[in-house]
């Protein structure tokens, strides 16, 4: 097995997967945030754990060590676990536990259609060296793929369903999208579809976003990968006006507050979500780049900057950009992403409030309280 643990081991993990799931058994929200946390995890390498140490979804991941969380209950002033060094055993443990939070998720049926799809097309997509820990993500995927398949189809809300027929059966003769270059129609549709309904999609539901997809002028079983759709974009964005593309990406929040790439990046550990927000910010970054060094390469500014992107991406994210999934998981995983976003952006912001304020360096030997500076623990003469 990729991921061996002893019976002990799963036990334990499992302790901290009821408690997590009791606490978020009313918000499917932050369970899909879990989901893509233990995901993105299994693509990272221990030569790449100081790059991610920061980021959201490995904070959150570490929190809910067995070990991390008994430490927090026994002192609520606990840093933290950020600021400490990342030990190997705790990478394996983190594996560990990534891997029995998707199984445990995807065995006890409580992840939504939407979600599903999403960590399908996640595990799908992620670079791993490993050919063991490659194929058993690949079941992985494909058992994700099969509970999809299986679930009970369902109408959650008639009023709904009615309002998202009425705008597929007027999407065939709109003229506005038939004039949207193709992707940025793509997304153009998954948008309206979220704001037509903005949570608990049934499977008849998705049905339609299929549907509108195809009217649209559309494949939506076309096969497409993350590099085919940046690309694309890339393209497009040279004619397209870039503030209308942010209209339509925009993440709208309740209260109409604003929300930064770097805060998305943070909350939900969604590549392809992220990328297509992003990435008129990704091409303004790397543009002056291709443009200085136009006269060195053997390819016109566009391939160039599309070559940059990828590779930009992929590093960040430890992804496969060529991976290949159809035009409608896409959909369904980015209506995922956008219903999932405005329940987690109150919780993301309390937890970074309360980091603020409890903020602390420790020795990670005996856990005396450090200055910013100290290259030595005052106490016990440890390195830090």
């Amino acid at each position: 097995m990729a991921y061996e643990m002893t019976d002990e081991e799963r036990q334990e993990y499992d302790v901290v997967i009821d408690e997590t799931v009791e606490e978020s058994k009313e918000n499917p929200s932050r369970l899909m945030q879990i989901a893509t946390d233990a995901t993105r995890f299994l693509s990272v390498a221990s030569n790449t754990v100081e790059q991610v140490k920061e980021s959201g979804f490995f904070q959150r991941l570490r929190d809910l060590l067995p070990s991390n969380k008994n430490k927090a209950q026994m002192n609520e002033l606990q840093t933290s676990v950020s600021n400490l060094a990342v030990t190997q055993n705790e990478i394996r443990e983190m594996q560990k536990l990534s891997w029995r939070m998707l199984e445990q998720l995807n065995e006890r049926n409580l992840l939504t259609a939407d979600a599903l799809i999403t960590v399908k097309n996640n595990l799908n997509s992620l670079v791993v060296e490993q050919n063991e820990v490659k194929t058993a993500i690949a079941t992985m995927a494909e058992r994700i793929a099969d509970r999809f398949k299986k679930m009970d189809e369902r109408i959650s809300n008639v009023e709904k369903a009615q309002q998202l027929n009425t705008w597929v059966s007027g999407i065939e003769v709109d003229d506005y999208y038939e004039d949207l270059p193709p992707t940025i129609r793509f997304l153009k549709i998954v948008k309206d579809f979220y704001e037509r309904k903005k949570s608990n999609y049934s499977r008849d539901e998705l049905i339609l976003l299929r549907k509108a997809i195809k009217d649209s002028g559309i494949d939506f079983k076309k096969e497409i990968s993350l590099g085919d759709i940046t690309d694309s974009l890339i393209e497009e964005l040279q004619t397209f006006d870039e503030g209308e593309y942010l209209k339509i990406t925009k993440i709208i929040l309740p209260d109409n507050a604003t929300i930064s790439n770097q805060e998305l990046s943070n909350i939900l550990a969604v590549p392809s979500f992220v990328t297509i927000c992003m990435l008129p910010e990704s091409k303004k970054r790397l543009e002056p780049i291709t443009e200085a060094l136009k006269d060195q390469l053997q390819c016109d500014e566009v391939t160039a900057l599309k070559k940059a992107v990828r590779t930009d991406i992929k590093k960040h994210n430890g992804i496969d950009m060529s991976a290949k999934m159809p035009l409608a998981d896409l959909g369904i995983e980015l209506i995922s992403c956008y219903s999932a976003i405005p329940n987690l952006v109150e919780a993301y912001k309390k937890t970074e409030s309360e980091k603020l304020k409890k903020k602390v360096r420790l020795c990670p030997k005996c856990k005396t309280e450090l200055s910013v500076t100290a290259t030595f623990c005052p106490e016990c003469g440890n390195r830090v």
